[in-house]
């Protein structure tokens, strides 16, 4: 668990890290893990992910070569843009608002019928 004072040490000792590697005179490389070194990555995937190479060595057949796929019509919608993004599906509902003399909700101070709170 982290609190906000083991927050601040962390970032003392990244910046003390930091500065030690540089009057150090050492390369930032030395001290990054392999995880994060592209000869890693290129080793781990090797065999999985296959080069694609230039569209003019594909070995694509005529039938296929001969179709012509043009993208779909499209035009813009009518009317003034949306102001407000639309919420995903998975967020839930808004914020509750309250009249904030009555300290009810739903209601604003012209149709406030509630007696005041004190």
């Amino acid at each position: 668990m982290i609190t906000r004072f083991g927050v601040g040490m962390i970032k003392l000792q990244v910046c003390y890290l930091t500065d030690s590697i540089m009057f150090g005179k050492k390369k930032f490389v030395d001290f990054n893990s392999d995880f994060y070194k592209t000869n890693t990555w290129l080793e781990s995937y090797y065999g999985l992910i296959f080069p694609v190479g230039h569209p003019s060595k594909w070995n694509t057949p005529t039938e296929v070569r001969s179709k012509v796929v043009l993208p779909s019509e499209w035009r813009a919608q009518a009317g003034r843009l949306r102001k407000n993004r639309v919420p995903s599906a998975d967020e839930h509902g808004s914020k509750i608002r309250y009249y904030t003399i009555c300290k009810k909700s739903s209601h604003n101070r012209q149709n406030c019928r509630n007696p005041l709170a004190d």
